[in-house]
């Protein structure tokens, strides 16, 4: 993924900050289940993290959000949703499908 890519024209930039900063706080610690091992797993402290490492289907992924440039925030938001509704698997594909789409 080029960094280019997530280059903003300003007004644009800013209104994502103005948006990003009306989110609630993203949760402490984010857990979901592998069902490959058959255990739950903690992903804490998102909000901070630039890169969270998932454990799914016996292999470990990365899914990178300062790849997501000024999104990162948003992103986080979306990805802890998708834990809560989707299996790991699922999230870290589509967190990688996100950064091939832009």
């Amino acid at each position: 993924m080029n960094a280019a890519a997530f280059k903003l024209e300003l007004g644009l930039l800013d209104e994502i900050t103005s948006l990003t900063a009306k989110l609630p706080s993203l949760p402490s610690v984010v857990r979901y289940f592998d069902d490959f091992n058959n255990e739950v797993h903690s992903i804490r402290d998102i909000s901070s993290s630039g890169r969270i490492l998932i454990c799914v289907d016996g292999l470990e992924r990365v899914i990178d959000f300062d790849a997501f440039g000024a999104l990162s925030i948003a992103m986080k938001h979306v990805v802890v949703d998708w834990f809560q509704r989707l299996d790991p698997t699922t999230v870290v594909m589509k967190a990688a499908n996100a950064l091939i789409l832009h």
